[in-house]
């Protein structure tokens, strides 16, 4: 399937990796964007509900594995990644996310630096 979830929000933060896996580009794109000077900085953000609020779509998951013969499964914890490719610090990959990308209220995120 071209155009999951994930490909939607590599597509929107980064239309070269999703044209070049499509092309059929096998190795390190990271390392040929970089080369090109098309990649900047990639940042990686993990947006996930509070311990303290309910996640219902997972719960709803673990029961419909559980009744599949997962009985060894106890949690799922539902959560969003978004790749963000930005000519910036991780200051503003911060601020991205805490402004856009987060509800303050049910939500937490996190951001780490995925390349030099």
């Amino acid at each position: 399937m071209l155009f999951s979830f994930k490909t939607y929000v590599y597509a929107y933060f980064c239309p070269g990796v999703v044209l070049l896996r499509y092309l059929g580009f096998e190795g390190n794109i990271v390392a040929y964007l970089r080369s090109r000077k098309v990649l900047h900085l990639l940042y990686e953000v993990i947006v996930e509900l509070k311990k303290e609020v309910l996640d219902a779509e997972g719960r709803a998951i673990c029961i419909n594995l559980s009744s599949a013969g997962y009985s060894n499964l106890h949690e799922v914890n539902v959560s969003k990644r978004f790749i963000l490719n930005l000519d910036a610090g991780l200051a503003d990959a911060q601020e991205i996310a805490d402004k856009f990308l987060t509800n303050p209220v049910s939500q937490v995120c996190t951001v780490r630096q995925l390349s030099d």
